[in-house]
């Protein structure tokens, strides 16, 4: 049975915990291994964007899309989704919220 946390050598991003593969799993697992291998060779491997969450509220230090995008230096003004803190230093509330997601070369550039 496995553990939580996983112990020394296992993984959280595993598809399955260590010492429960079996045939099929460990032929899938190096079919997947050949194929990105195969893939970077050939100089058609997709690297994956890193997308990074920011906050925006009006007090605090990006307090809209429009100056995200300014100090991202983004083409277009990114894309918001609207939600609101459930719980704030454990006191109830729902005050709403706005979140970005942009890309790690756009955090690089603020």
């Amino acid at each position: 049975m496995p553990t939580f946390p996983p112990g020394p050598g296992e993984s959280y991003y595993s598809r399955t915990w260590p010492g429960t593969d079996d045939e099929d799993e460990i032929e899938w697992k190096a079919k997947r291994w050949q194929n990105a291998r195969r893939n970077i060779a050939a100089g058609t491997f997709k690297k994956p964007i890193i997308r990074v969450p920011v906050i925006l509220t009006p007090e605090g230090p990006v307090s809209s899309a429009e100056d995200l995008q300014q100090l991202a230096q983004m083409q277009s003004v990114p894309e918001t989704l609207d939600t609101a803190i459930i719980q704030e230093n454990g006191v109830p509330t729902s005050r709403p919220i706005k979140i970005c997601h942009i890309s790690r070369d756009e955090v690089d550039k603020t």
